[in-house]
């Protein structure tokens, strides 16, 4: 499993989409050069969204998606502003991922990593 910088020819490969528009920093898993997942911020004009995708199957490699989850917790540290992710419905575990990585539950499935410093 190769882990690297996300770039927006990722984003737009991924979900066959045109380009966002909006800066974005994170990392890419990938094995045999097929994308099997992804993490990453969006910087918007007020705030700034996480996110994380993964396709089926990436979830046999739990070693990977720990070593990109502390790769993204180190990006998110490093910022000075309060970072927000909604949990998916999808994903059972999704809740209690985003409380282990240092979320907090602000009201329904929507969460803010505060840092520390809001």
């Amino acid at each position: 499993m190769n882990i690297r910088p996300l770039t927006r020819e990722d984003l737009v490969g991924y979900w066959h989409m045109e380009d966002i528009g909006r800066s974005v920093r994170g990392f890419v898993a990938e094995k045999d050069g097929e994308v099997l997942g992804m993490t990453g911020l969006i910087y918007m004009a007020h705030s700034i969204i996480a996110f994380a995708e993964m396709k089926e199957g990436g979830q046999q490699y739990p070693l990977s998606i720990m070593r990109i989850t502390r790769m993204m917790q180190g990006l998110m540290r490093g910022i000075n502003a309060p970072i927000f992710a909604v949990a998916d419905e999808q994903y059972p575990n999704s809740r209690a991922f985003l409380e282990r990585v240092g979320f907090e539950q602000v009201a329904g499935r929507q969460y803010c990593f505060k840092n520390g410093r809001t």
